[in-house]
């Protein structure tokens, strides 16, 4: 809900940011509607709405390409997470792996690979500290 409601704010937010321009650019002045025959004002008139359909036509397309964009991105997040996770799953194995053939029994294999992390991370620990007293 949240995430859809930021999409809409952000598709305002662009297609105001981007109409704001042309819709100034496009504008004729007020004061020239009214005066001239009744044909020179609607030939105005019609240049008028002609430039905002103009506009308007725009704005749907570049909605539309951002939305596309969007849609693209979102693809390959997904497709990002799922690649990471195959790394972190494959990680666990070779730690349990690593885990395994350092204690060399049986008794490693039946661990959890959350255990072995840990067990990694305490050893990655302890280099650490004996690296930082070896250089003193």
């Amino acid at each position: 809900m949240s995430s859809n409601f930021r999409h809409q704010l952000l598709s305002l937010s662009l297609l105001v940011g981007i109409a704001a321009p042309w819709a100034a650019f496009a504008q004729a002045p007020i004061s020239s509607v009214g005066s001239g025959s009744v044909e020179d004002r609607v030939t105005q008139l019609e240049r008028i709405s002609n430039a905002h359909s103009q506009l308007l036509t725009q704005l749907q397309q570049q909605l539309s390409d951002n939305q596309s964009d969007i849609d693209s991105l979102r693809g390959q997040i997904q497709e990002n997470q799922y690649q990471l996770n195959q790394v972190v799953e494959r990680q666990k194995q070779i730690l349990l792996q690593i885990d395994s053939l350092s204690s060399g029994g049986a008794a490693a294999q039946s661990t959890s690979s959350d255990q072995a992390v840990r067990r990694h991370q305490r050893r990655r620990q302890l280099m650490l500290v004996l690296r930082m007293l070896a250089r003193r």
